[in-house]
């Protein structure tokens, strides 16, 4: 809330105010949060950088999205001698201050935004069906399997397969039809 006293900070921490650019993608398929200091953005913004530009010289954390998409938030942080940031103090918590003042920065990172989010529910199911055990191919060929399974001859096991995969072909094709009589060929029958 802006106007709130800031609570106490760790010894080497100090406040600073970072616009919070959503949750992206981060290393091995993670969840991570990308933040930007207010001095990268002046900087960047002085020499005419995009949203995409700000996002790229933004900072990764891993973690979830808890925070006010394109908001500015009062965050504490220590800094290395050389300048660079030595931690995102996580507690206290970042201060919510106010909203980014550019429109079309907030709508594009909103919608980097909706997509990592659609990755990272995909990698999440995929993680969640090879921990599973589920294979979706053999899922898929069970019930072929099975039917398999009832086949005695090694004529009609073979049959089976040429029909099988005579209708994967045809579905690639996109026949709606692919098993009709009148497009049947008559040169597999056995000739006296």
């Amino acid at each position: 809330m802006p106007g709130t006293p800031a609570p106490e900070l760790p010894d080497d921490a100090q406040w600073e105010e970072w616009l919070y650019l959503g949750q992206r993608v981060g290393g091995g398929g993670k969840p991570a949060i990308v933040w930007c200091p207010q001095a990268t953005l002046d900087d960047l913004t002085a020499r005419g950088g995009s949203a995409h530009e700000i996002q790229q010289a933004g900072l990764w954390y891993a973690g979830k999205d808890k925070y006010v998409l394109g908001g500015w938030y009062r965050v504490a942080v220590a800094r290395k001698p050389e300048g660079g940031v030595s931690y995102w103090a996580g507690k206290p918590a970042p201060q919510y201050l106010r909203p980014h003042d550019v429109a079309e920065h907030r709508a594009y990172w909103s919608a980097q935004q909706h997509i990592a989010q659609a990755k990272l529910a995909e990698l999440a199911r995929e993680r969640r069906a090879r921990s599973s055990g589920a294979d979706p191919l053999n899922a898929a060929l069970a019930p072929i399997q099975h039917l398999a399974s009832k086949l005695r001859t090694r004529a009609d096991k073979d049959a089976f397969a040429a029909l099988v995969l005579r209708a994967i072909y045809d579905a690639q094709q996109g026949s709606l039809y692919p098993w009709r009589m009148e497009d049947a060929d008559e040169s597999w029958r056995l000739r006296p």
